[in-house]
């Protein structure tokens, strides 16, 4: 158990968490010691100076440990006692074993990180188990959980593979469960509770939250995935398709999405996204998550109004006049100029 503290609870399930995580991965028997220690450093210098907080406690995080507190909060008398720290090693664990698997499919890392990836898989399910208290039932919501992320996450890599995608609202729902098996923490602690019965909106919460994580990483990394030839639903609201355009062209098809509407319609479909996380949670309510979903939005306006000065910032100033007015018969190949709808 935690030892009482006025530090906010996510923050100290976040640091004992991976702390856990990294000493049981230290622990494991070479050569899978060795991989983890590469893994882990990499995303240590990936994530930079900030640490685990920068990545899973700021507003632009990832907010597994924040979802991690508000549910052990709501639903157990010791939100800090050893259920909840299983369960906080097996979310850091998850989110490892995911980082792996991403690398992998995404990066073109080499494929022995599997084998990393199924033992930081099998700890989290063993931890999980232990927290849950009744494996069956654990279990039966792990299968579902585990289903429905595979068959996600195989849909959308061959989405984002494929430079004529089309992002339709169906597509833009599969983002959301890409990152289901961070909820397996959670689940585990309903079912401590006896409260398996608010897993379905507990689930629901957690998908939509995703989506609006999902499309503000893809709006973030535009550069990154034309680079690395991959669609998302940023690059097609905004007309670039992965080897046709390049990342030089992401600041000019945001200034053309300005003008469009394409820019600000994206932004509020972000926004919808995670408004809509509170919607399921009236047997929970939750004024952590409340907060964290106000802190995430306006952290995503910030960003938006950044981006956006800095793309018409960037432009020449005959670049802009030509871009507004379309005066301009070149006919370049992909020209943005003459790809603005009639004024």
């Amino acid at each position: 158990m935690l030892t009482p503290s006025s530090e906010d609870l996510a923050a100290r399930l976040l640091r004992h968490g991976i702390d856990r995580a990294r000493a049981h991965g230290d622990a494991l028997p070479e050569p899978l010691a060795a991989c983890w220690r590469e893994i882990y450093g990499g995303w240590q210098e990936r994530i930079g100076p900030g640490g685990p907080e920068r990545q899973f406690a700021s507003a632009m995080g990832t907010p597994a440990f924040v979802l991690l507190g508000w549910v052990a909060e709501s639903v157990l008398p010791e939100p800090a006692g050893e259920p909840v720290l299983d369960a906080a090693e097996a979310m850091a664990c998850w989110y490892l074993a995911l980082r792996c698997q991403d690398d992998v499919v995404d990066e073109g890392a080499p494929a022995e990180r599997v084998y990393l990836a199924q033992t930081l898989e099998s700890r989290a399910l063993g931890l999980m188990l232990r927290a849950a208290g009744q494996a069956e039932a654990m279990l039966a919501v792990w299968e579902e959980i585990v289903v429905d992320f595979a068959a996600a996450a195989l849909e959308d890599v061959r989405k984002r593979a494929a430079p004529d995608s089309v992002w339709d609202e169906r597509a833009i729902a599969l983002q959301g469960r890409k990152f289901l098996p961070m909820a397996g923490p959670l689940a585990a602690l309903l079912v401590r509770a006896g409260k398996a019965d608010a897993w379905p909106r507990l689930r629901q919460t957690v998908e939509r939250l995703s989506v609006g994580l999902q499309l503000t990483n893809d709006l973030a990394g535009a550069s990154e995935d034309l680079a690395a030839g991959r669609h998302s639903p940023f690059l097609g609201a905004l007309g670039l398709r992965p080897g046709l355009h390049a990342a030089a062209d992401v600041e000019p098809a945001i200034r053309r999405g300005l003008r469009t509407g394409a820019w600000p319609e994206y932004l509020e479909r972000t926004r919808a996204a995670l408004r809509s996380a509170l919607e399921p949670l009236a047997a929970l309510p939750s004024p952590r998550l409340a907060e964290h979903v106000r802190g995430r939005i306006a952290a995503l306006e910030e960003h938006g109004h950044k981006r956006a000065l800095c793309a018409l910032g960037q432009a020449e100033p005959l670049v802009l006049d030509l871009e507004v007015t379309r005066r301009c018969n070149l006919c370049c190949n992909a020209c943005y100029v003459r790809a603005q709808e009639p004024a």
